[in-house]
This record gives structure tokens, C-alpha cells and sequence, in this order.
């Protein structure tokens, strides 16, 4: 028994799915980031590092969120450090009165367990929304 079969792909259709997810991307990575600001994970004073988180696009459909000042990495880290004039610091214990939840290397909760499916889940969820039927 034969069996021939044509396969058509309609393009316009796929390319609107890539367009879905490309969206899509963007919307996680800010998902991403409103979901920070509501764990209260950044360390917090007078809202400087917290109000500089953003969402940059680093290539096409790779995104980043960014946190943009001077001690950022330093608070992300938390290591002891020495600055270019020789000034030592050391590990910083973050107060706890603006957030809550404050810390160090905040985004570790998304690399794995809960926050890593949360981020899955968001992404599918917006593929589905943006594709406009498309996926089911």
C-alpha cells in the first residue's frame, strides 16, 4: 500500500506565529520584571535601583532586564569589594523596610523550580494571546 501526500504550509500563518512569539518574549521579559517589583526583592532605599529596571532588546528576541546604576552589580553580587581609591566594602545586609523580601541576586528565583516554570507558563500563555488563535 502507497500512500502520497502534499503538504502545503502557509506561510503567512507561520510567520505570524513567529511574530507571536517574538512578542511574546518582550512581554515575558516585562512580566518578568513587574514580577520583581512585587516580590520586593530589590534592595531598597530611596527606590533609585528599583525605578532603573527596564527591558532592553540585546538581538532579536533576546531580551534582558537591566538594572542601570553605578552599584547595581555590587548590590546584585553582594561581594566585598575594593573601589578604584582603595575604599573596602564589605557584603551588605539589605534593611528590609521598603521591600520586604529584599536581597541579593534576585533574578536567581526564575533559573529554576517555581520561578522557571512560572516563566514557561507566562511565555506560553502570551505566545497563545498574541498569536490570536493561532496556537491552541
Amino acid at each position: 500500500m502507497k500512500c502520497k501526500a502534499t503538504v502545503k504550509i502557509n506561510h503567512e500563518v507561520v510567520r505570524k506565529i513567529q511574530d507571536a512569539a517574538l512578542r511574546a518574549m518582550e512581554l515575558t521579559a516585562e512580566a518578568v520584571l513587574s514580577d520583581i517589583v512585587a516580590r520586593q526583592v530589590v534592595p531598597k532605599d530611596v527606590d533609585t535601583l528599583e525605578k532603573s529596571g527596564h527591558v532592553e532588546e540585546i538581538k532579536q528576541g533576546v531580551y534582558a532586564v537591566i538594572y542601570n546604576t553605578s552599584y547595581a552589580r555590587r548590590w546584585y553580587f553582594n561581594l566585598p569589594t575594593t573601589d578604584k581609591n582603595g575604599k573596602h566594602y564589605r557584603p551588605a545586609t539589605f534593611q528590609k523596610t521598603q521591600n520586604s523580601n529584599a536581597q541579593d541576586h534576585w533574578f536567581d528565583y526564575y533559573l529554576d523550580g517555581e520561578g522557571k516554570d512560572w516563566v514557561i507558563k507566562t511565555f506560553a500563555d502570551l505566545w497563545k494571546e498574541e498569536a490570536g488563535g493561532l496556537i491552541k
